[in-house]
């Protein structure tokens, strides 16, 4: 089994994870915010939540749309970076998911709920600065080839 991997098949399997794991957490949102009891302040869960995914979905979103563009070359990718990456936003995306059914289901009142949102922070940004080390190391392991 090669080590590497096409960067445009790469780019894709980043993009496939963050814009499904992205697009249900933020329908889980919508649906939350258009409750006529929703479990958040509307603003205090929106401020929340897009900090935690546009940086990263707006980058893998650019890269798949750019890639490949004016290189006649092949590109490549270390596989194991491709897997780091993937594996670390999966797990990532799995807390933004859940942080927002948690205080519901344990039946916190609106402060604790509230608080329990911020407390998340401060999990959820070093995870993001690990998914970003991840996603660097995915893109400096880009080697081009001839066809």
């Amino acid at each position: 089994m090669s080590s590497r991997i096409d960067l445009q098949l790469a780019q894709r399997r980043l993009a496939i994870v963050w814009i499904s794991g992205s697009g249900l957490t933020f329908l889980l949102t919508v649906l939350q915010t258009m409750s006529l009891n929703p479990p958040f302040p509307p603003e205090q869960q929106w401020q929340w939540l897009l900090p935690a995914i546009m940086p990263t979905l707006s980058l893998i979103v650019t890269t798949v749309l750019l890639g490949g563009r004016g290189s006649p070359q092949r590109a490549t990718v270390d596989r194991f970076a491709l897997h780091l990456s993937v594996g670390v936003s999966v797990f990532y995306l799995l807390l933004v998911f859940v942080v927002p059914l948690l205080p519901p289901l344990l039946r916190l009142v609106s402060s604790e709920r509230v608080e329990m949102l911020d407390r998340s922070r401060l999990f959820l940004g070093p995870m993001q600065g690990l998914v970003g080390a991840a996603l660097g190391v995915f893109f400096v392991s880009k080697e081009t080839g001839s066809q």
